[in-house]
């Protein structure tokens, strides 16, 4: 017959989630254990280290059981602790981003005779082939009245030829080139 510890350490698991392993040990123990009825009363005895002490099987179960749920909720800690550490640092890393940002306006704000337009002009290619996108911001900037700037947003695209965007096929490398524009100017 079943001790009452290994009974309980049965339901435990069962009710821990672990359905299939008290079923999976019901099934191995079980039939021994009505054979073992048949033919008397049989010890199990698992020696410690020291030899002396008695242990039931499922007890070892159980505290295997235990131990392993420990270190799974530990390991769940930690990870949940970490987790709430890296959304820390990422919202204190947004909060000094915005406070730069503002910072920079109204560094900009407080220049004289400074301003952002905001007006979009392709950049040239210079002479190395890149864009020039500090003489795109200045013809901005001369256009409405001041005497240079310097870009405050570019945006890059690719212009295909409109034969590629129609046939809505891959370009041939080379077919398509890269534009670059400025957006906004801070001009003084």
């Amino acid at each position: 017959m079943l001790g009452r510890s290994a009974l309980v350490k049965i339901l435990t698991l069962a009710r821990a989630g672990g359905l299939s392993v008290a079923l999976a040990v019901c099934a191995l123990v079980l039939p021994d254990m009505a054979q073992a009825q048949e033919r008397g009363p049989v010890q199990l005895v698992a020696s410690s280290p020291d030899g002396n002490a008695k242990a039931d099987l499922f007890e070892q179960i159980g505290r295997w059981w235990d131990r392993s749920m420990n270190g799974l909720n530990a390991g769940m800690r930690d990870g949940l602790t970490d987790f709430r550490k890296l959304g820390d640092n990422t919202r204190d890393a947004v909060q000094g981003a915005a406070t730069a940002a503002g910072s920079a306006a109204a560094s900009f704000a407080t220049l004289p005779n400074t301003r952002i337009i905001r007006r979009r002009q392709r950049c040239e290619p210079a002479a190395n082939g890149g864009p020039d996108c500090q003489r795109a911001a200045s013809a901005v900037c001369r256009a409405v009245g001041y005497s240079r700037g310097s870009s405050l947003e570019v945006q890059s695209e690719e212009q295909c030829p409109m034969e590629v965007l129609v046939s809505q096929r891959r370009p041939e490398p080379g077919e398509c080139r890269i534009e670059t524009y400025v957006l906004q100017s801070v001009c003084q």
